[in-house]
C-alpha cells in the first residue's frame, strides 16, 4: 500500500520537486512508524511527531518536501517502556538500534528496516562513538529528559550528566588532567569506578543517572543537546503532555496540543516555508536492497 499522498508519483509541493526515489523512501519510513504506532497502541505507549516531523503534520499534512526523515519523541519513562517492548516485539525486517545494540552511543535510537539501505557520509571529525552498524532506512526515536531550567539544584544535575559524557571514552591515565581542565565536581573516587568501566557501561551510568533524575524540572529535552550548553532543544512539560491525531501523508499520527506553541519556540515564523537541505543530506538510500547486500556490490 502506498502510504504517501499521490501515490509515488514525481510531483511538485511548495515549489519542491519531490522524484519518486524521495516517495519510495517516504513510503519506507512511514511503514516503520505504522510498526511503531501499532506497538505502541497494543502497549498504551504515548509518543508524538517530533521536530520536522510536527513542522510537516501541521503545516504540509505530511513531508515537508525537501526533508526525509520522521522523528518522533517520548518522555523518557514511556521511551524506556518502549525500548524493552521493542526489542521482544518488533518483527522482521524491523530492528530496534540504540547504543547498545550499535555502539551508537548517542540517547537518541531507531527503528531500522534491515530490508533496506541508508549509508551516512563519514564526517571529516569522524567519532567512533556514533559508528552505524545498521545502516539502514529508519525513524528516529527521542527519549524526552529532564533538563535544566536554570535552578542551582537542576544545574548541578546538567553538571554532573556533563561529566559523564566527557568521561564516556577516555582513560584512567586521564584523570587529573580531567579533573583539572573540567573543574569537575564528580570526587576523585568515583572519576576512578567510571574510568574503569567499558564504554558502554559507562553510557548505562548516564542514561540511569538522566532516569534517576527524571521529573525533577518542568522542562524536557533531548539530554545530550543539554550536556552540549543548548536550550534551543527544550520543551515544556505541559507541551508533551496531550496529544492529538492529525493528516500525515495518508495516515494520521499524533502531535501535540500545544504544536503552535513549540513550533513557535522552535521555529520562529514557522508558518512560511522556507525549503532547505535536508538533515541527512547526502545519505545514499536504497528502499529495495538490504545494506548487508548493498554493501557487498558495491565494495
Amino acid at each position: 500500500m502506498d502510504l504517501i499522498r499521490n501515490g509515488l508519483l514525481p510531483e511538485e509541493r511548495d515549489g519542491f520537486f519531490v522524484d519518486e526515489m524521495r516517495k519510495r523512501v517516504w513510503n519506507k519510513e512511514l511503514q516503520i512508524l505504522q510498526v511503531i504506532d501499532e506497538l505502541c497502541e497494543k502497549h498504551e505507549i504515548p509518543y508524538q511527531a517530533y521536530s520536522g516531523t510536527m513542522l510537516g503534520a501541521v503545516r504540509h499534512g505530511g513531508f515537508i518536501p525537501w526533508d526525509d526523515d520522521i522523528d518522533i519523541a517520548m518522555l523518557r519513562p514511556d521511551y524506556e517502556r518502549f525500548r524493552k517492548v521493542a526489542r521482544e516485539e518488533l518483527p522482521a525486517p524491523y530492528f530496534f538500534c540504540d547504543a547498545y545494540s550499535d555502539h551508537l552511543y548517542h540517547t537518541i535510537s531507531k527503528v531500522r528496516d534491515l530490508s533496506t539501505t541508508a549509508i551516512e557520509p563519514v564526517p571529516e571529525d569522524y567519532d567512533e562513538r556514533m559508528r552505524v552498524l545498521h545502516p539502514a532506512i529508519f525513524v528516529d526515536i527521542v527519549p524526552l529528559d529532564t533538563v535544566s531550567d536554570g535552578s542551582p539544584v537542576a544545574e548541578g544535575i546538567l553538571q554532573v550528566q556533563r561529566e559523564m559524557w566527557v568521561l564516556l571514552d577516555k582513560s584512567p591515565s586521564q584523570a587529573a588532567e580531567l579533573k583539572e581542565k573540567y573543574n569537575m565536581v564528580l570526587d576523585d573516587a568515583m572519576l576512578q569506578v567510571i574510568l574503569s568501566m567499558s564504554m558502554e557501561e559507562r553510557f548505562r551510568l548516564l542514561e540511569a543517572h538522566a532516569i534517576e533524575n527524571y521529573g525533577k524540572t518542568d522542562k524536557v529535552g533531548i539530554l545530550l543537546t543539554a550536556i552540549r550548553k543548548s536550550n534551543r532543544y527544550g520543551w515544556k512539560k505541559e507541551w508533551v503532555e496531550h496529544v492529538h491525531r492529525v493528516p500525515f501523508e495518508n495516515i494520521t499520527i499524533p502531535v501535540s496540543d500545544a504544536a503552535e506553541e513549540y513550533l513557535t519556540a522552535f521555529y520562529g515564523n514557522w508558518k512560511e516555508p522556507r525549503q532547505g537541505a535536508s538533515c541527512h543530506n547526502g545519505i545514499i538510500f536504497d528502499p529495495d536492497t538490504p545494506y548487508e547486500k548493498y554493501l557487498e556490490e558495491h565494495s
